[in-house]
């Protein structure tokens, strides 16, 4: 065969050549050792043995071909293995079961005070995993202590030439490694919690500080969505925080006559300044020059010390005062603003009041009462909500102060994202009037089933009275506990119930809110039997939701029984704007 004949494995050396005789070969053998080499001869080497070395790795991987079936037989034979076939999934499955995730600690977590109630996990009572994460990294053990550790707790005898004890590192268990893990993630966590909470405390320090300096200097009221035009104005970058900050500012610069803040930053401006309309932007006036004192309270028993109230004044059947708090420079700003303009929410009462910290003059006749806090909140306690006692505390202080209540037979305080008919309210007040609970010690009105919630609450005259004298008494009554962990809503629960012993009545319809008594579709506000809904942020879905239950003017007939003749008197009430405030309205953009 020639170099360039091809070659495969298989009994012939040749594709379709046939094999020589015996005779044949043995000749050509010997002529080939009789032959002198030739150049073709040499050509006709190297193909022999590259023929020799392909024969020979086909002998190996025949013979490795071979081996491997065996193996496989064998260990099928062995584990009883089965290859895939449809059908056979749940032997696959119970081959390789997976192992489950490892789950490590997440917050929140809930855990039991000393009494057994659930507590929230909050920068101020915390509880780590419970679990073994075994010793510290770099701990030292006895030799034995760690045999035994590695056998499983089982005890071991230590030979007779281990007689001598010596000391290794301790090393975790698989288990232990993990808990250190939990403990790791959960420590974390809880340095984050203690840390927000004294970033929370150096912010409400701050504006605490420059709310005492505006009391100090008697700062006048600013003036939302309104610009100053005039012929000098520069910026002022120290004043950029807030419109308050920027006041600040005007009144420590000499030469600033008045300031106007918006998201672009706190301008100063100069010689005759020209108001007009500005959408987002508050301007005013420098305040005083002179500090004088102002009535802070620093201390707790301060802020829980109501003022002595006045005697009881006789008011109409079914008054009401109704009132609000809005937070500065938040949406509740213009909220409210589109409250008022369209006579939604409190504007439907007798009377009404809107306090913040910040004295801001909101529309014509439209001012904030002022009230000493730094209104500010942050959320934790026993269930992890807004620790809002503090800021209400000092409302219900310049409530109760203003005595403004003490002309109608009802206080309300309401969210101004709380939807509210204010017609609907009045049956419900007029059956606490027949059964005559007004009186002291007074009447509030519960509204969830938990207990009493912020979004709407309802109280007599003679309940806010009684709150005035007790406020100071509930203080120390819950001072171990939820002066700390709770909401003004629960707080005040609290202190009625258990201090004032003031009649709670719960009314079923009074309030529906993303946390109680809401059911599928209660964001469209169907029912005309619900009194308030709860929480409608956006002027848009206000409007919506107030559209489906008030008109212009809504008349309710009511049917009243006097106990002192037992007639039947029919009463009608308007739910409308109050006529002498409405005069008010008008006279104040007449003069504006």
């Amino acid at each position: 065969m020639g170099a360039d004949t091809p070659f495969t494995c298989g009994p012939y050396a040749a594709v379709g050549e046939t094999p020589e005789s015996d005779e044949d070969l043995r000749l050509a053998a010997d002529l080939d050792s009789l032959a002198p080499l030739g150049a073709e001869d040499e050509q006709s080497q190297p193909g022999a043995l590259a023929l020799k070395t392909m024969k020979l790795l086909c002998t190996i991987l025949g013979l490795g071909a071979v081996l491997l079936v065996c193996l496989v037989t064998l260990g099928a034979a062995r584990t009883s293995w089965r290859p895939w076939m449809p059908g056979n999934e749940a032997l696959k499955h119970q081959a390789e079961p997976p192992e489950p995730p490892s789950q490590l600690w997440k917050p929140p977590l809930w855990h039991k005070d000393w009494q057994g109630n659930d507590v929230k996990d909050s920068w101020d009572h915390f509880t780590m995993p419970t679990c073994d994460s075994g010793p510290k990294p770099g701990t030292l053990i006895k030799a034995s202590a760690a045999a035994q550790m590695r056998a499983g707790g089982q005890h071991r005898k230590l030979r007779a030439s281990n007689t001598t004890e010596h000391w290794v590192l301790a090393k975790r268990t698989p288990a232990q490694k993990e808990c250190a893990e939990h403990k790791r993630v959960a420590n974390e966590y809880h340095q984050r919690l203690i840390s927000e909470h004294w970033a929370f405390v150096k912010r409400r320090d701050q504006i605490r500080e420059l709310h005492i300096w505006q009391g100090q200097h008697r700062c006048k009221a600013q003036l939302v969505n309104t610009d100053f035009d005039s012929q000098i104005s520069w910026e002022d970058p120290n004043g950029r925080e807030s419109p308050a900050h920027c006041q600040r500012v005007c009144t420590w610069n000499p030469g600033c006559h008045g300031f106007a803040w918006s998201s672009w930053g706190c301008f100063l401006k100069r010689h005759e300044l020209v108001k007009k309309p500005q959408a987002g932007v508050y301007a005013g006036f420098p305040c005083g020059a002179e500090e004088q004192p102002y009535p802070w309270p620093h201390q707790e028993v301060e802020k829980h010390t109501m003022p002595q109230p006045k005697a009881l004044q006789v008011a109409p059947a079914m008054s009401t005062y109704c009132t609000m708090v809005i937070l500065p420079y938040s949406y509740e700003v213009d909220l409210v603003l589109m409250q008022y303009q369209n006579y939604y929410s409190i504007f439907q009462c007798d009377l009404w009041g809107v306090y913040s910290s910040q004295r801001l003059h909101l529309a014509p006749g439209l001012v904030t009462r002022i009230m000493n806090t730094s209104q500010v909140a942050e959320k934790g306690g026993q269930w992890g909500t807004a620790l809002n006692t503090e800021p209400f505390l000092a409302f219900w202080k310049a409530a109760i102060q203003d005595g403004d209540y003490l002309k109608a037979r009802w206080f309300i305080k309401v969210d101004p994202d709380t939807v509210w008919f204010p017609a609907r309210l009045i049956p419900i007040l007029q059956q606490q009037e027949a059964q005559n609970l007004t009186q002291e010690p007074g009447v509030y009105l519960n509204n969830c089933p938990q207990g009493l919630h912020g979004p709407i609450e309802v109280l007599s005259q003679a309940a806010l009275s009684t709150f005035a004298r007790i406020a100071i008494q509930c203080y120390w009554s819950m001072n171990d506990w939820g002066n700390w962990q709770w909401g003004e809503d629960m707080w005040l629960d609290q202190c009625f119930l258990n201090i004032g012993h003031v009649k709670r009545v719960f009314v079923q319809n009074l309030l529906v809110e993303e946390n109680c008594a809401k059911w599928p579709g209660w964001q469209s506000c169907p029912s005309q039997g619900i009194v308030a809904y709860h929480p409608f942020k956006q002027a848009p879905s206000y409007i919506a939701c107030t559209a489906t239950g008030i008109t212009t003017s809504t008349t309710m007939s009511t049917t009243t029984m006097t106990l002192t003749t037992m007639t039947s008197t029919t009463i009608t009430h308007t739910a409308g704007p109050n006529p002498v405030q409405n005069v008010e309205h008008w006279l104040a953009g007449l003069f504006h």
